[in-house]
């Protein structure tokens, strides 16, 4: 039996602007009903983890063949260091709300990528100004396009006041 074909899980269908690429599956008809009476489905956590599951997966999928591949971090972290250039560490950390040690290995990838520098700032050598090189503002083109397109399916009917007020 083929992946995914045990419990009436299917191939996925395309998505609002896009296709679905081979293996990625759905739940049919039958799960769904059976998902939506879950004693879980009106839990407000249960569902933000979905969605959440749902946004990192399109974003995933949105990257795939791309270079440079980013992750929904790294292009959060991409679009705080292009609105604040100059930006430490440790405030992208705060701004972020992660650990040091989660946003050192971020950057590093972002870095490795060519996509962010970090300089030493005057008057403090523990401290690293964050900058976008070129192969960042490039990506960050990327990101924001993304970002747009991958809002549409789950904002679907929403209007902009509605959208705003999220």
């Amino acid at each position: 039996m083929a992946r995914g074909t045990q419990r009436g899980l299917k191939p996925a269908r395309a998505m609002p602007g896009g296709v679905i690429p081979d293996g990625v599956i759905a739940v049919d008809d039958a799960d769904a009903e059976a998902m939506a009476d879950a004693p879980v489905s009106g839990l407000l956590g249960f569902q933000l983890r979905r969605a959440h599951t749902l946004f990192a997966l399109h974003w995933q999928l949105s990257f795939r063949g791309r270079s440079p591949r980013v992750t929904p971090m790294q292009g959060g972290m991409l679009l705080v260091i292009e609105s604040q250039p100059g930006l430490t560490q440790a405030m992208l950390a705060r701004i972020m709300d992660v650990e040091g040690p989660t946003l050192l290995q971020a950057l590093g990838k972002l870095e490795q990528n060519g996509l962010v520098e970090r300089t030493r700032r005057d008057g403090d050598r523990r401290s690293f100004a964050l900058q976008l090189t070129r192969a960042g503002r490039r990506a960050i083109v990327l990101v924001k396009e993304f970002g747009v397109v991958q809002n549409l399916p789950f904002l679907g009917n929403t209007g902009r006041a509605e959208t705003a007020g999220l």
